[in-house]
């Protein structure tokens, strides 16, 4: 609305005026003894003319009136506003006429005139305590800054809900302060907080941001919009009794001037969901969500190709080894290359190490993996291998498996670790490192002669977490409840180097598919970049509202995914150290990430039991898999990326299909009916020596479309291929091999 006052829904107002001399100013509206039923408030002049007794009589009234309402606050402040008047009459005596007043006013006003719970009609009161003008234009950033403060520091349940307020306060403070005529100080305020709200409303701030004087805000479409009609927020009456309050408790009185002019708020009397408060929000007639602008940005998918070298040599072992299958490998190989340069990345990498001849082994060997793997599709689907750990007596957090699947580890609240041998052969760790003496040429003279099937890590001071594997399966890196990160050796089994940056426990990590690299992600609510050679953070990824749940290493290793309790999943470009891609569409903490080999397609799933699978390139949804009845542990893609696999606290392992081509189907078959033929009986038809009007022909088409929508929609409901139960065992990790053998990983549950 363009009404700059509060609307006042109460029948009775009170106005509280402190008036200095000469000057006359409106009482508090009080029935008049004498005439009951008038309502106008009588004027008060501040002079000798009234009697003192008088004064009193309304003083105390408005005391009355405050206590009996509760507003604790006002009253204080009433009280302090008397006794300076007091002071200042006292010492300075009547003061010039021609002196600015001050006037304090304190009144009761609806929030948004029209703002209902879902279930009640009556009227949702805030109080508005507000200056009539502000001296100093600093008050905007200071309250916004305040407010965000406030906000991001209240807990989980509520914060989500009460940061809806926040873009609005900004984008009104901004406007109101050019508007003002103070565009240096708008423009400061716009440069320092609109990166909180770029990734979901970037067009809005690229728009706004242009404004430089008065005149170009009522000239600009948008600011109009957003000036002439109120901005809904949805919060539930937890929230608004939060909210209210810390408005009763700011001193900043420009939030109150914002949220009685501009904001309409709709309290609902449950607890709100994302879904719920995403819905509607905004200025009606206005687009809220703006992510499929943010998600335009550039990136690169393609993952790394060889380089000269790496051909060369590659090439050159598999002729040397005159196998029967030299030939399919070489094709194979060929095969591979085609497909890297399909779309080749940037000269702006991130760096790697120099990869040495034992990379090149690891890579022959891979190509032996892919020669023998089984082709899998919605009819062939895969082995499945499950290991069932027992008397874990529920100090089991975690699992995970080696690249080469010789090797499992599990990371417990005991704070120590343990890594098994799952091919039979004992792990054989360093009897006496400290006669080591810096020579490793041959480490095998110093290990332990028999060795066992089991090694146990201790060094972390609280709960693991997370591991994760290198690569090359030489080391092993350990987050903890105790904020470190620690990297294990696998050569020696002990603790090489200890990390620590993170400020809260750390959740989650990740090894690069290139090694060298491995992130982590942390209840402080950033994910950190870590390489094996420093001791320190390479970057810190702000952006998430809330924990960062999930971690993980896109194939090129060029970005990484992070999926928060904030429902949103985060595609981060490593080298410039910011987000390119949100992916939202979650009601719960995202714990389960995984991406295709081919990096082009990502799925996420969490605590509401639903996977999501997303086009990384467009940002957008493809399809949501609905079947699990529990928490989403761990996500992983055959290495054809047709088939998901997925393993929840439900006891299950299930097999996903996940091509798109049915939804593209769909898009076609939608767009057909939304090309039928207007209804007119005046052109009819000849067909097959008979007539027909576009109206039957339509309704003929319309029900052919229909049947075939039905009949797709019912092929998308079929999208799970399988599920496979466990008795008791709640499934932690999911992991196909090179040759796509599923591993499903899990701690028995005797409860």
């Amino acid at each position: 609305m363009s009404d700059s006052k509060a609307q006042i829904s109460q029948t009775s107002t009170t106005s509280v005026s402190s008036a200095t001399s000469n000057s006359q100013q409106t009482s508090p509206q009080k029935p008049s003894q004498s005439e009951p039923s008038q309502s106008q408030s009588p004027q008060i002049d501040s002079t000798n003319s009234d009697s003192s007794s008088e004064s009193e009589d309304v003083e105390q009234t408005i005391l009355k009136y405050l206590r009996k309402k509760g507003y604790r606050n006002a009253e204080h402040a009433f009280m302090e506003d008397l006794k300076q008047n007091e002071q200042t009459t006292s010492t300075s005596g009547p003061q010039n006429e021609s002196e600015t007043t001050n006037a304090t006013t304190i009144a009761v006003a609806d929030s948004s005139t029209n703002t209902k719970t879902d279930n009640d009609n009556s009227d949702n009161y805030i109080i508005a305590n507000t200056l009539n003008s502000e001296k100093d234009d600093n008050l905007y950033e200071e309250g916004y800054s305040k407010l965000r403060s406030w906000i991001e520091g209240s807990i989980d349940m509520y914060r989500f809900e009460l940061r809806s307020i926040l873009y609005p306060i900004f984008i009104y403070s901004y406007l109101d302060l050019v508007s003002k005529g103070k565009t240096q100080r708008a423009k400061q305020f716009m440069e320092k907080y609109s990166i909180d709200h770029k990734e979901q409303h970037i067009q809005d701030i690229q728009r706004l941001s242009s404004l430089s004087d008065p005149m170009h805000v009522k000239e600009n479409i948008l600011a109009q919009t957003f000036l002439k009609n109120k901005y809904l927020v949805k919060l539930s009456s937890a929230s608004y009794s939060l909210f209210l309050a810390y408005l009763q408790n700011s001193s900043y009185s420009i939030l109150l001037q914002i949220t009685n002019q501009y904001l309409s708020i709709r309290v609902s009397p449950k607890a709100l969901q994302q879904s719920d408060i995403d819905d509607g929000i905004g200025i009606i007639g206005h687009q809220e969500s703006q992510i499929e602008a943010f998600n335009k940005q550039e990136i690169h998918l393609g993952n790394r190709p060889y380089d000269l070298f790496e051909i060369e040599e590659i090439e050159r072992r598999i002729k040397d080894e005159k196998n029967e299958n030299n030939e399919q490998l070489l094709e194979i190989f060929k095969g591979i290359q085609e497909k890297l340069n399909e779309d080749p990345l940037p000269k702006e990498q991130v760096p790697l190490p120099v990869r040495k001849l034992i990379d090149i082994s690891n890579d022959v060997k891979n190509l032996k993996d892919v020669s023998k793997r089984a082709k899998l599709d919605n009819t062939k689907l895969p082995s499945i291998c499950c290991y069932t750990f027992h008397n874990t007596h529920h100090s089991l957090n975690c699992l995970s498996i080696n690249n080469d699947e010789t090797m499992i580890c599990g990371g417990f609240s005991d704070s120590f670790i343990r890594v098994w041998s799952i091919t039979g052969k004992n792990l054989r760790g360093i009897t006496k490192p400290r006669n080591i003496n810096g020579n490793i040429d041959n480490l095998d003279r110093f290990r332990e002669p028999v060795g066992s099937q089991c090694k146990k890590l201790i060094a972390h001071s609280g709960p693991i977490y997370s591991t994760s594997f290198s690569p090359d399966n030489k080391y092993l890196v350990s987050v903890s409840e105790d904020k470190t990160i620690r990297l294990w050796s696998l050569d020696t089994f002990s603790n090489v180097v200890c990390y620590k940056g993170h400020n809260y426990p750390v959740w989650d990590v990740d090894f690069s598919p290139e090694g060298f690299y491995f992130a982590t992600a942390s209840h402080d609510r950033t994910a950190r970049l870590w390489s094996c050679d420093h001791i320190y953070p390479l970057r810190i990824f702000v952006g998430h509202f809330s924990d960062v749940d999930s971690v993980k290493f896109h194939p090129n290793s060029n970005y990484i995914v992070t999926g928060g309790s904030d429902c949103t999943a985060r595609l981060w470009d490593i080298q410039k150290g910011t987000c390119v891609r949100i992916f939202k569409g979650h009601l719960g903490p995202i714990y389960a990430l995984a991406v295709t080999p081919d990096g082009k397609t990502l799925a996420t799933s969490g605590d509401d039991k639903i996977i999501n699978i997303w086009d990384i390139g467009s940002g957008r949804k493809i399809k949501s898999l609905h079947g699990h009845e529990n928490t989403v542990n761990s996500l992983s893609f055959s290495q054809e990326g047709s088939i998901l696999a997925s393993g929840s606290s439900d006891n299950t392992v299930r097999l996903w299909d996940v091509k798109k081509d049915d939804i593209n189907e769909l898009d076609i078959i939608e767009q057909a009916s939304s090309n039928l033929m207007p209804n007119s009986n005046s052109n009819a038809m000849d067909i097959d020596g008979g007539t027909i009007s576009p109206t039957q022909l339509n309704n003929t088409i319309n029900k052919t479309i229909l049947s075939n929508k039905e009949k797709l929609k019912s092929k998308m409901k079929n999208d799970l291929l399988g599920t496979y139960p466990t008795k008791k065992t709640p499934i932690y990790t999911v992991h196909f091999s090179r040759r796509n053998l599923l591993y499903s990983l899990g701690a028995i549950n005797n409860i």
